[in-house]
């Protein structure tokens, strides 16, 4: 399976060719931000392979600046490990990478959103990458999910660092005690609960397109058939 580069913004994650398995993901932060010279921004859910990909990112591009929020919540993904390799991470780069801990309720609030933000050499607009996909494409990505990649005009960033500056004296800086977060798991639902949505998943799938997406090599989406035998137009067919 081929990997699809994806050259510099815009652009969005995962593209059609991702998205229906016709390539391979792969990470979009060099893509997106590999000419940046600092990257701000406010990540929330970071784990693991998100971890990972986000310290492979900083240590190949020694000269850029980080400056970043991790959101967390009661049984969030991020675990004290997690914390800790962030942690090591800002120790080791001095003063070139600052990490604080944002702490939210997602009680009828929503979930973090994923927002970085990388200012390039002067005379270039900031590049904004911004979407609900955590980890940003370290992990499997939704297909209701869509994540942007985006040149933003200086009107736009001013606004943004503005609410950053904000949102990073709300946050608490990384230390030791900090990364100690409770290691704590979501509730598990009812047998009944699980079994009412395995059913309402079966109904689902039952209703499914008697064909798979097909995409173009120029990323055209084509018309598919329904379960009974008429087509489906795409929606933004001309």
């Amino acid at each position: 399976m081929a990997t699809r580069h994806r050259g510099f913004p815009p652009f969005i994650w995962p593209s059609v060719h991702e998205l229906t398995k016709c390539v391979q993901s792969k990470p979009v932060l060099a893509d997106a931000l590999g000419d940046a010279t600092t990257v701000l921004g406010v990540m929330g859910g970071l784990a693991g392979d998100g971890i990972a990909g986000l310290t492979s990112f900083l240590e190949r591009h020694p000269a850029v600046r980080g400056i970043l929020i991790v959101a967390v919540y009661a049984a969030c993904p991020t675990r004290r490990n997690d914390l800790m390799r962030l942690l090591e991470l800002q120790r080791r780069s001095g003063n070139d990478i600052e990490i604080r801990v944002l702490l939210m309720t997602v009680f009828g609030g929503g979930l973090p959103a994923n927002c970085l933000v990388g200012t390039p050499h002067s005379g270039t607009p900031p590049v904004f990458v911004f979407g609900p996909t955590v980890n940003f494409n370290w992990v499997n990505v939704d297909p209701s999910q869509v994540n942007l990649a985006f040149r933003a005009p200086p009107a736009m960033f001013d606004e943004w660092r503005k609410w950053f500056d904000a949102t990073w004296h709300e946050a608490t800086p990384l230390t030791e005690e900090i990364a100690d977060i409770p290691e704590l798991v979501p509730a598990t639902g009812s047998p009944e609960a699980a079994a009412m949505w395995e059913d309402y998943c079966a109904l689902c799938a039952n209703l499914e397109r008697k064909q798979r997406v097909i995409v173009g090599e120029d990323g055209e989406v084509c018309n598919t058939e329904n379960a009974d035998g008429s087509e489906d137009r795409t929606p933004t067919t001309v």
